[in-house]
């Protein structure tokens, strides 16, 4: 698992990177999340393989 996104009690996205990863792998794995939270992902009712079609 490369990165892993939860929204917590305040309605705030907590991004969770994983440490073993080299900076380009966390900033790509980062990129990657903050797309789907921009296109509203965790609100929508996509299937997660259509979701994960970026």
């Amino acid at each position: 698992m490369n990165a892993t996104t939860l929204l917590d009690e305040d309605g705030n996205y907590n991004v969770y990177l994983n440490a073993r990863l080299d900076f380009s792998a966390q900033r790509k794995a980062y990129e990657h999340e903050m797309v789907h939270i921009r296109r509203g992902d965790f609100y929508n009712d996509l299937p997660i393989a259509e979701a994960e079609n970026i």
